[in-house]
């Protein structure tokens, strides 16, 4: 937990897979909360991958938290 306080310090963004494992959700998750503007971050202009700001997901962290509920509720499709 520590060395990972301290990467986040270091890094200005988070892989999906980085979120995925903090938020304890999977990747496809992280990606579908990026795309509707849930985490904030950017895309790769050459690899297509998602940067996921920290901060955004230490605030959904600490939502889940308080709540014990995902802020994703509806039914996609």
């Amino acid at each position: 937990m520590v060395l990972m306080k301290m990467r986040l310090k270091e890094k200005q963004g988070l892989t999906a897979g980085e979120a995925s494992k903090m938020l304890r959700i999977s990747i496809h998750r992280v990606e579908r909360l990026f795309d509707r503007g849930t985490l904030t971050g950017w895309k790769n202009p050459v690899t297509g991958w998602r940067v996921i700001d920290p901060k955004s997901v230490k605030t959904l962290k600490l939502f889940k938290r308080k709540w014990a509920v995902s802020p994703v509720t509806q039914k996609e499709g």
